[in-house]
């Protein structure tokens, strides 16, 4: 659903592309982040019994870290992009 509103409004603001092209895909990435987190913790917490509150303590400190990993790579893309 999120994917087929991003392509129509891409289609739609063809013409600002070069603005908001980059924010599309970082848009795409952080929603494929999301979706990929919540299949692998679904996929985990179904298919071996664990104690909920250390598994949810666990996943939280993993995606801090993966946050932290990723903040190098989108300041820039955002700072170049911020004068738009």
């Amino acid at each position: 659903m999120i994917f087929s509103a991003v392509i129509i409004n891409s289609i739609v603001l063809k013409d600002n592309w070069t603005v908001w092209g980059p924010y599309y895909f970082i848009f795409l990435a952080s929603c494929l982040c999301d979706v990929i987190s919540h299949a692998l913790k679904e996929l985990l917490v179904r298919s071996m019994p664990l104690e909920q509150t250390s598994f949810n303590f666990k996943i939280s400190i993993s995606q801090l870290a993966c946050g932290i990993v990723l903040i190098p790579i989108v300041l820039p893309i955002s700072r170049k992009y911020e004068n738009y």
